[in-house]
């Protein structure tokens, strides 16, 4: 056997069957090789496999549904090529806090609203975040609620929106800053002006005004409210919120218009109405009703009222009157003599209810009154008779006889 050579266990002058020579370096064995490999291989993995950047929290929140029927709400997120690939139910709740995402990435998020059903329906945009940093808050825009909006001024949807990082500094502005609206309500409009990664909200301050769309969004927009109708006389003022900015509104109160009655006419009576009063809003109906006194008779109306029926409607739209006429009754006295004499007064003498009326029987020269009858009934031989407290019609004759 020949010399054993080197640490390898090769005998010098031998082939390397089992060994690899690189050139200029000592011969390396086979076994060897695939060890050296596998490190080196193992090496090139760590260098190339990228390190997970760190992971970081993001509050998201968005604007309450002013659907009754919301049960809750459920986010869904995620990298921006996979945007539903989380979700999370946070029930009643408008905002929530992330964490199972890495900072400096881009992500997608959207808010869906659901009933007692579980059905679902979007409530916001899709709002993509670049750029993630931990602890950023993000707002997302809200789809307007559809319908209410008026003919002729539909609140536009909010389309989608990047917003990057909310830088310092966003400045606002409103315009117009107030709006004065008339009593019967109606439709109106804010536009906003910002910075396009700036987001805001808006709120309603008063009962009476409620936002109809676009209650939050970020940069440009335009806030649609609708203002109900003022029941009062008396104007109000009422604000809006809108990024931090106050908008007025100032609603006129309803306009009122007196409606003056009158009577009119020799009788007395009342008059009623319907509602009561003196003053009423623009557009009140208000109902009329004559009454007579007994001793009187109601014979019509005149003024913004006609026509003989005791009843009457007049729509108060502006200062107007009313005259009723009453007029008092009357009743008829037939009064008539015989022959050789005379009564005073004659014919039809008309009195008025519960007045009194005097006659007085004059005899030719050699007669006397021999007789007086009242509705044909005797009363004697008086020279004068006094009906009092007249409430009927009547008749009066006189006769007269010869003197004896």
């Amino acid at each position: 056997m020949g010399k054993k050579g080197g640490p390898w266990g090769l005998a010098q002058g031998t082939s390397p069957k089992k060994g690899i020579r690189i050139p200029g370096e000592t011969l390396i064995p086979r076994i060897s090789l695939s060890a050296f490999a596998f490190i080196l291989i193992s090496a090139c993995f760590i260098i190339l496999i990228p390190r997970n950047s760190p992971a970081t929290e993001v509050t998201i929140a968005w604007s309450p549904s002013p659907d009754s029927n919301v049960a809750g709400y459920k986010v869904y997120y995620g990298p921006t090529s996979r945007d539903n690939q989380y979700q999370v139910d946070v029930g009643k709740n408008t905002s929530i806090t992330i964490s199972n995402v890495q900072e400096g990435g881009a992500y997608s998020f959207v808010v869906i609203t659901y009933d007692s059903a579980g059905r679902e329906s979007r409530h916001s945009s899709k709002a993509t975040v670049s750029n993630l940093r931990d602890k950023d808050t993000h707002f997302l825009p809200t789809i307007p609620s559809s319908p209410p909006s008026p003919p002729g001024a539909p609140g536009p949807l909010v389309q989608e929106k990047t917003f990057p990082d909310t830088p310092p500094g966003c400045q606002f502005a409103i315009l117009p800053a107030s709006q004065t609206i008339d009593s019967s309500g109606g439709w109106g409009t804010v536009g906003m002006s910002a910075r396009p990664d700036c987001p805001w909200s808006a709120i309603s301050n008063a009962p009476w005004m409620t936002i109809t769309s676009n209650s939050s969004g970020a940069g440009e927009g335009v806030v649609y409210y609708l203002v109900k109708a003022n029941p009062g006389a008396s104007s109000r003022d009422g604000t809006l919120t809108v990024a931090g900015k106050t908008f007025r509104i100032i609603q006129t109160g309803r306009e009122r218009y007196a409606l003056k009655v009158t009577q009119i006419g020799t009788g007395s009576g009342t008059v009623t109405l319907l509602p009561a009063g003196a003053n009423f809003e623009a557009g009140t109906t208000v109902i009329l009703s004559a009454v007579p006194s007994h001793n009187s008779n109601f014979v019509g109306w005149s003024g913004r009222c006609s026509g003989r029926t005791p009843t009457c409607s007049v729509t108060v739209d502006s200062n107007s009157s009313v005259n009723a006429a009453f007029k008092l009754k009357t009743f008829v006295i037939a009064a008539t003599a015989g022959g050789n004499g005379s009564i005073s007064p004659s014919g039809h003498v008309v009195v008025n209810h519960g007045g009194s009326q005097k006659f007085i029987f004059k005899p030719n020269k050699g007669y006397q009154v021999g007789q007086v009858r009242v509705d044909g009934v005797p009363v004697g031989n008086p020279e004068t008779l006094l009906f009092g407290n007249v409430m009927s019609s009547h008749r009066i004759e006189a006769i007269f006889l010869p003197l004896r």
